[in-house]
């Protein structure tokens, strides 16, 4: 077959995907015809589709089970890393669903090795770059459509018509960040990514159902090397009792003696919310430094070396901060997304479909 026909056939499957696509969206499934679009664009670029599967992929979750999921949580899985004194770590082809648990449970969270091999890395920082340059012109009133599959700013449906969105993407301006979300293009990419490494299946694997994501704990990042940092949980900022995991990934070698700042934690599991507010903390959401050293007296914060295209895993109960030293001057670039399990989603967020 020579190129021009390679060429017509490639255009004949994307037509019949884009049909086959829209006519499950005519008839309601939005799941299929998430998957349908999906498996076009990937065929061919289109900034058009792309920009309606974001709104498909949030509208769709209202057409998965909320029964589902395992029975109890916490899973209970044995120490698979026992002995160990460092954050669990696996090359990510070696995840699996009971290490990531194992992990989580045990150590409080799982250092996953190439996520994102170097183009991929490459070409994300490019998708961040341009997207966080759209998302500026936007605020700055740039209304021109090339712009569309850089920035074009998420809309919930009705049934999240009262969710504060705007408020967050003005905070998170002057941090060099924004909502993936709001870029149909980072978000594509993004998830592409994400389940070539496989990620998609082992959290479905790992929550016993199909894993969704939020606009607002979804965010990509070039951080100035600016500001402070304080000992967290994110589960502060989280309704009680759900199923989450959160995928940070950084687009910069960072941590260990790198000029570039990193995460430090304790790896050990904590069961429940911590005290905060107090112990010298600045923000009544974080967890004073005296506090932290308490319990470091037991479990040594730990500051590891990550290289780009790295990830680190963990839940909402993990207590870490950005490491930032005085002689940093690198920006990071990173991705961090929060995945929850749709049986147990935080009512305070935003469903992106996985």
């Amino acid at each position: 077959m020579d190129m021009t026909s390679e060429l017509v056939t490639a255009d004949d499957d994307v037509s019949q995907l884009l049909a086959s696509a829209r006519a499950a969206e005519e008839r309601g499934d939005l799941v299929d015809a998430v998957r349908l679009y999906t498996s076009a664009v990937k065929l061919r670029r289109d900034p058009a589709v792309e920009r309606r599967l974001v709104g498909l992929r949030h509208r769709a979750f209202g057409q998965i089970s909320s029964d589902g999921g395992k029975a109890s949580w916490p899973p209970v899985v044995p120490d698979l890393f026992a002995g160990t004194s460092e954050p669990p770590e696996v090359h990510v082809d070696d995840l699996t669903a009971e290490k990531l648990a194992s992990a989580i449970t045990h150590h409080g969270c799982l250092l996953v090795r190439g996520v994102l091999d170097n183009s991929q890395v490459d070409q994300f920082r490019q998708v961040i770059d341009r997207s966080l340059a759209a998302f500026q012109a936007r605020i700055d009133g740039d209304t021109s459509e090339d712009l569309d599959v850089w920035c074009s700013f998420f809309q919930p449906s009705d049934d999240y018509s009262a969710y504060d969105v705007a408020g967050g993407r003005h905070f998170l301006a002057p941090q060099g960040s924004m909502y993936t979300g709001d870029s149909p293009r980072a978000l594509f990419d993004l998830l592409d990514f994400f389940e070539a490494a496989s990620l998609r299946s082992v959290l479905t694997e790992y929550f016993g159902e199909r894993p969704a994501l939020s606009l607002k704990k979804g965010t990509l990042r070039h951080v100035p090397v600016t500001g402070g940092t304080s000992w967290h949980q994110d589960g502060a900022f989280m309704a009680p009792g759900i199923r989450s995991c959160n995928v940070w990934v950084t687009l910069t070698d960072c941590g260990g003696d790198s000029t570039a700042p990193g995460l430090e934690f304790l790896p050990r599991r904590f069961d429940q919310l911590v005290e905060t507010g107090s112990h010298g903390a600045i923000f009544e959401w974080s967890v004073g430094d005296g506090l932290a050293d308490e319990f470091a007296r037991d479990t040594p914060v730990i500051r590891p070396a990550f290289a780009a295209g790295d990830a680190l895993l963990f839940d909402d109960l993990f207590l870490h901060r950005t490491a930032l030293d005085p002689g940093m001057d690198t920006p990071r670039y990173a991705l961090e997304h929060w995945f929850f399990a749709p049986s147990h989603y935080p009512s305070e967020q935003l469903p992106i479909l996985f």
